[in-house]
């Protein structure tokens, strides 16, 4: 799960170029429950039993915010703290990993604004995210239709559940199963927009089923019939 390590300063002149005054650190950070829905329910919890069963935790701080992710399979490696730094009207959100290397670097007021130096977030006008990078989301009827890449000639086509609601987006979710970076977004998918209305059907030619909890959130999602991840909430 662990991305790419991004080390140093590049990503912060370019925001100091364009006009972001840093004020310093500050842990205080945008309501963490807009714009894209109620999160009541806290993801604590990712086993993905595709990948050797690898099962990730998640703490969060008094604020609601990604604290702390352990990776219990590679720790020494992969465990991460969030650090929280106000630069003017945005927060910036860096990962820190726990052999010091610094991770991926997330800059947001009510949505996700930039990642990283060089991947940039486009809304339109009801909010819901169209590209990030040159990732293209197509939406209908409030539901990403076809998701590809800006320049390719290949796409992903989804269909949904219509009496089935969008709790909280995981990895089935169309947005999230594509973009998300080492949890972050993953433990805060309203920075991304208002997400999917419905949970997906299929991905393409793959059955996609759920177990959900009493709720309506998903605990285990399944494609053709295997197990694929299973979620615990608080």
């Amino acid at each position: 799960m662990k991305t790419v390590k991004f080390i140093g300063m590049a990503f912060m002149a370019l925001f100091m170029s364009v006009g972001f005054a840093a004020c310093g650190d500050d842990e205080e950070s945008p309501n963490p429950n807009t714009p894209g829905g109620s999160t009541t329910k806290k993801l604590v919890y990712i086993r993905e039993t595709a990948n050797y069963g690898e099962i990730t935790t998640l703490e969060y701080n008094s604020d609601g915010w990604l604290a702390n992710i352990y990776d219990l399979a590679y720790p020494d490696e992969n465990n991460a703290y969030v650090k929280y730094e106000k630069m003017g009207d945005y927060t910036l959100a860096t990962l820190l990993y726990a052999d010091g290397s610094e991770g991926s670097r997330f800059l947001y007021d009510d949505l996700l604004r930039r990642v990283n130096d060089d991947i940039t977030c486009e809304y339109d006008s009801e909010g819901h995210l169209i590209k990030y990078g040159d990732m293209i989301f197509t939406w209908e009827n409030g539901n990403v239709i076809s998701y590809g890449r800006a320049g390719s000639p290949y796409y992903t086509t989804y269909t949904y559940y219509m009496d089935k609601e969008n709790k909280f987006p995981t990895y089935a979710d169309p947005v999230i199963g594509e973009v998300d970076d080492y949890c972050f977004l993953q433990a805060h998918p309203q920075l991304l927009g208002v997400w999917c209305k419905n949970l997906v059907k299929t991905v393409n030619d793959d059955n996609i089923t759920y177990e959900l909890d009493a709720d309506g959130y998903p605990i285990k999602y399944m494609e053709n019939g295997n197990v694929e991840f299973d979620f615990k909430w608080e």
